[in-house]
C-alpha cells in the first residue's frame, strides 16, 4: 500500500511540474507588472493547496520505503529515491520559493537564468 501511495503522489507531483512549467508559468508573462503581485499571491496559494497534501505523502511514504523497504527490492533505490526527492525539495525551497517571494513582494519581472 506505500508503495502505491508513493507511486501515486510522485506521478501527480510530477504532472504538475510539468503543467506549471508548460502552462502556468508562461501565463506570468501576460499578467500586467502592476498586477503581476495579486497574480502571484493567488497562484501560489492554489498551488499549496493541492501540492502541500502531495508532497506531505511522497516524502512520507518515501521515508517509510527507505527504512523498511518491500521485500526484494535492497535499500540501495529506496534510499536513491529519497535522496533525488529532497534535492527536489531544497531547489524548491531554495530557488523557486525566494523568486515566487520576490514576485509576490512586487519586485516585478524576475529575470532567471
Amino acid at each position: 500500500m506505500i508503495e502505491i501511495a508513493h507511486a501515486v503522489s510522485t506521478c501527480a507531483m510530477a504532472g504538475i511540474a510539468l503543467f506549471v512549467q508548460i502552462v502556468a508559468y508562461p501565463l506570468f508573462a501576460r499578467v500586467a507588472e502592476r498586477d503581476l503581485p495579486g497574480y502571484e499571491d493567488a497562484h501560489a496559494s492554489r498551488t499549496t493547496i493541492v501540492v502541500g497534501p502531495l508532497m506531505a505523502v511522497e516524502g512520507a511514504t518515501a521515508l517509510l520505503l527507505a527504512i523498511d523497504p518491500p521485500t526484494g527490492i535492497g535499500r540501495v533505490l529506496p534510499i536513491l529515491g529519497l535522496v533525488l526527492l529532497l534535492t527536489i525539495w531544497l531547489s524548491t525551497f531554495l530557488v523557486q520559493v525566494p523568486i515566487h517571494a520576490a514576485i509576490s513582494g512586487g519586485a516585478g519581472r524576475i529575470q532567471v537564468r
